[in-house]
């Protein structure tokens, strides 16, 4: 047998077969087995088919590998209780919706990405993805998940479990750039949501006025606080800036979704709306270099700027590549600086109008 067969048997006798790291995820999520478990008690995998009408031996030899990791446990033959892992499913929605979401949008699309780059090889269109294939439309992510609000509601709480941690913390935003230069002053955050960023920064700089904008269907459901004077505007960032003359435009975790194309016209869609001197900041991942970092978190950071591929042919970029989209947009976009917040997944590129 050759060196190769070995290692290849060698790796199916070991850690082979993970196409089926995922099928016990979603087992478990789709049945909603999380809650049909006792919280501080047991259920025999009998009942526990019972209950959903599986087959008993199906359902044991699919829960068994989670056990296998950590997810469930089987404190005496038979009966199926809690981990630490699984009950985290019951006691924060978050937590199953992030689950719900890996198994039923990410890993369809992560099957049908190969199929997908065969059929569309330029991979520059946010509808034509592994997730398009997978949920037979031609309309991009966002837009599948507006048409069906559980799935856009699941959505948004795997996205508040994801980024509920430290490397995610609005702390970065605030002490990671200095805003009191721009106070008083106007700011526009562009995607902004329901506006989380935006009160953060008028918390502790009061002198800034803030404008949110993001679709109509996110800003209707938007609400200002009083005391707090930030303001939200229905507008689609890749038409023309409405809100002339303001000091800083900032992307907050927005244009990764997107593909280079898109990520331009988005940039020169500010052009007509900027001063001289205008500060422009994309705060969002800056990739390392391959290599640079220990492989398991390299990994990560891989696994997530597959991910933006397989349902936006979109990206995570390194610092040349976000240069770059600044030099295709128009020459008078001058990058300015990188920071780098300390424990923040997320930098902030900057750029100054130079007209």
């Amino acid at each position: 047998m050759s060196v190769w067969n070995e290692r290849m048997s060698h790796g199916l006798q070991t850690d082979g077969c993970q196409h089926n790291a995922i099928s016990y995820l979603q087992f478990t999520s789709r049945f909603g087995l999380a809650k049909k478990v006792p919280v501080d008690g047991e259920i025999s995998f009998k009942d526990l088919a019972a209950t959903i009408g599986i087959n008993t031996a199906a359902i044991t030899s699919i829960l068994r590998l989670g056990i296998a990791f950590r997810i469930f446990r089987e404190p005496r033959p038979g009966f199926i209780a809690h981990s630490a892992a699984s009950r985290q499913m019951v006691s924060d929605t978050r937590v199953s919706d992030w689950v719900a979401v890996t198994t039923e949008e990410l890993w369809p699309a992560t099957q049908k990405l190969t199929d997908a780059l065969t059929t569309w090889p330029k991979a520059a269109e946010p509808n034509q993805t592994g997730f398009s294939l997978a949920n037979k439309t031609d309309l991009p992510f966002h837009e599948v998940l507006v048409q069906n609000p559980e799935r856009a509601r699941r959505f948004g709480g795997a996205m508040s479990s994801f980024t509920t941690g430290e490397a995610y913390s609005l702390r970065h935003l605030t002490d990671g750039y200095c805003w009191s230069s721009f106070a008083p002053g106007t700011v526009v955050d562009l995607g902004g949501s329901h506006g989380d960023a935006a009160f953060a920064l008028v918390r502790k700089y009061p002198g800034l006025q803030l404008l949110v904008q993001d679709l109509p269907g996110v800003i209707s459901n938007s609400k200002t606080e009083e005391g707090l004077d930030v303001r939200f505007m229905a507008h689609d960032f890749f038409e023309e800036q409405p809100v002339k003359n303001a000091d800083v435009y900032y992307f907050r975790w927005t244009l990764h979704n997107w593909p280079d194309v898109y990520c331009v016209k988005a940039l020169r869609a500010l052009i007509p709306a900027l001063k001289k001197g205008a500060r422009i900041l994309i705060i969002d991942a800056v990739m390392p270099p391959p290599g640079a970092l220990p492989n398991g978190l390299d990994r990560k950071l891989r696994a997530m700027d597959l991910t933006m591929l397989e349902v936006g042919n979109a990206r995570e970029r390194e610092l040349e590549e976000w240069k770059a989209l600044l030099i295709e947009a128009d020459a008078r976009f001058k990058f300015r600086d990188l920071h780098q917040p300390p424990g923040s997944a997320l930098a902030i590129f900057e750029a100054i109008w130079d007209e």
